[in-house]
């Protein structure tokens, strides 16, 4: 898995990058309802992360989003969505 960040802005205590996240799925993926086995299949998603930190710079509070119908649907685990009209 390769992560590249594309953008970085950093405020005060807060930080916010947005990415993207090539590679291949060679491994279980872990969830709460179930475990998806290994695809063998490329994906390349993008994604961001806000953080907040404290004063010795350790992060207190972090939020993270990304495509996730992309992901399912790279590994084949759901069709495409439909094109918008």
């Amino acid at each position: 898995m390769q992560m590249k960040a594309l953008v970085t802005v950093v405020s005060g205590d807060t930080a916010a990058m947005e990415w993207t996240v090539t590679g291949t799925q060679t491994g279980a993926l872990v969830g709460r309802m179930a475990t998806i086995p290994p695809t063998g299949k490329r994906i390349a998603i993008s994604g961001a992360e806000f953080t907040k930190h404290n004063a010795q710079g350790l992060i207190v509070d972090e939020r993270g989003y990304f495509d996730m119908a992309s992901f399912m649907t790279q590994l084949g685990l759901m069709p495409a969505p439909a094109p918008s009209a």
